[in-house]
């Protein structure tokens, strides 16, 4: 395991070099979102994914989030992006909102655990969106600790639980708090409240009108 410091809100490129050479190279890393430390592999890669799902002790059935640097990156992951997805995505992208959409056919089913639905996000978080960007395509956003666990808030809760087993943590610091992003699913119409965060249910309705919680 290796440990780079790096500022999340403004990455230097060398970091943020090496950090992409381990994703290429289908390695886990840890690295800071704008809610909380993830897991992050190269979602075009079966077998990163699967060691992913191994070693936080995942369950299969449980679909994993993705993180984009753009909206633009989402081509070719999507089959479509509704309207109320655009107003949404308008409003609170880049931020601590996930939505919900029609995978397309190329998406891993490990990624969507077989519902045929893929969630994505673009984050506040510079850190995170360099990444995928200098990827060039989307990575995965699965909080960085072992299933079922709290989760962590600091590099060395990191190590003590996931420190044998991933492979680089990009160390931005301790945070106070924890707050997963808020999911919605824009496959339904209207669109639901799959999972309450950061953005609160009333905020969204000012924008796409009544949702189903």
């Amino acid at each position: 395991m290796r440990t780079l410091k790096v500022d999340s809100n403004a990455p230097a490129a060398a970091a943020v070099a090496s950090a992409v050479e381990a994703l290429r190279h289908g390695e886990v890393l840890a690295y800071l979102t704008d809610t909380m430390y993830g897991l992050g592999v190269d979602a075009r890669q079966e077998t990163a994914i699967a060691r992913l799902y191994a070693l936080k002790q995942r369950a299969q059935q449980k679909a994993m989030p993705l993180i984009v640097g753009s909206k633009e990156l989402l081509s070719g992951w999507i089959k479509d992006f509704p309207p109320p997805a655009e107003k949404l995505a308008q409003h609170f992208w880049p931020g601590p909102l996930t939505l919900i959409f029609h995978a397309s056919a190329t998406v891993s089913p490990r990624l969507t655990a077989g519902t045929d639905k893929i969630a994505m996000r673009v984050p506040n978080s510079m850190l995170a969106r360099e990444l995928s960007l200098q990827l060039g395509a989307p990575i995965t956003s699965t909080s960085a600790n072992l299933s079922g666990d709290t989760a962590v808030l600091t590099v060395a809760e990191i190590i003590a639980q996931l420190g044998k087993v991933i492979d680089l943590i990009l160390d931005a610091g301790t945070i106070l708090h924890s707050v997963p992003s808020t999911i919605v699913d824009v496959t339904t119409m209207p669109p639901r409240i799959v999972r309450q965060g950061v953005v609160e249910q009333h905020a969204l309705e000012k924008i796409i009108g009544a949702m189903l919680s």
